[in-house]
């Protein structure tokens, strides 16, 4: 049968995270390796892995609610001999990362997918987003080395700060993922709380400002889509 409509797994790639297609990411893992994803991120898998989910430690995998009531859960994979793992989301597209020694970025929790073992994590709250059901409240600091997978909607954009442009504001709902040399910090226009009465991007905004002392930074935003279908 002809199948080249569809895309074919390259089941002799070696890297650790391969992209067998724009919304599905392969994980490659030795006898006794993991790695931890996001949790029903499985959608297959190739020999023995198993999935566990640990409380507590800065390495272990970390069960939390986000300010919206959601629950957002790491899981720790762990092949049992060597194994292909599958991930996906939400179809999201998948970008893999490395992070050099000590490099650090911060990923909105709804969209960091997969990260190597050796990479340290702690998860953050955003002071002042508790009143809103929005993204942004809920952050991963992923500290390398090692590679990472970051799911994003449509086309993301980077945004480079700089000296000469030092800061700039985003939507919570539509942030991404920033360096580690950047501050964020909740803004808000109450005149525009007052006018149209609900929560909006232009009534809330979150600010990313290059940190005192760097000289670079970047900021990655999304137009993000609510997979949730709309009720009639």
């Amino acid at each position: 049968m002809d199948l080249t409509g569809f895309n074919e797994f390259n089941v002799k790639s070696t890297e650790k995270f391969v992209p067998s297609s724009k919304r599905i990411n392969c994980v490659n893992l030795k006898k006794d390796e993991h790695v931890f994803i996001k949790r029903g991120s499985m959608i297959s898998y190739i020999g023995k892995i198993k999935f566990t989910r640990k409380s507590g430690g800065s390495l272990g995998t970390k069960l939390l609610k986000s300010f919206s009531g959601e629950e957002f859960t790491v899981m720790q994979a762990k092949a049992q001999e060597d194994s292909k793992l599958f991930i996906a989301d939400n179809n999201q597209s998948i970008t893999n990362l490395k992070l050099g020694d000590g490099e650090a970025v911060f990923v909105d929790g709804e969209d960091i997918l997969a990260f190597e073992s050796q990479v340290k994590w702690e998860v953050k709250f955003m002071k002042g987003l508790s009143s809103m059901a929005a993204g942004g409240a809920t952050n991963i600091k992923l500290t390398g080395p090692g590679y990472i997978s970051v799911l994003t909607w449509n086309d993301p954009l980077v945004i480079r700060l700089n000296k000469e442009r030092p800061v700039v504001r985003v939507d919570p709902k539509n942030i991404c993922m920033w360096s580690a040399t950047v501050d964020s910090s909740v803004k808000s226009d109450i005149g525009l709380k007052s006018m149209f009465g609900k929560t909006t991007g232009e009534e809330w905004q979150l600010e990313y400002k290059l940190k005192k002392n760097e000289t670079r930074g970047f900021v990655v935003i999304q137009s993000r889509m609510d997979p949730t279908p709309t009720k009639k």
